[in-house]
């Protein structure tokens, strides 16, 4: 049972992370730099691997 939980839970998780990288590209065509700003691969790091996150690359704004 919390299996399936789990399972459902990653399901829709993944589903949400898809809609929103649809919006950002919705929202910044032709400007695939921005998507950093908001798919940060840091945040997927486990914070007790004492690795020191890199921080973002923030783009100039135009």
């Amino acid at each position: 049972m919390a299996l399936e939980g789990k399972q459902m839970a990653r399901e829709n998780l993944q589903l949400m992370l898809f809609l929103n990288l649809c919006k950002l590209m919705e929202m910044f065509p032709r400007q695939p730099e921005k998507l950093t700003l908001y798919m940060r691969q840091d945040l997927l790091e486990n914070p007790e691997s004492g690795e020191e996150p890199e921080p973002p690359v923030v783009p100039p704004t135009p």
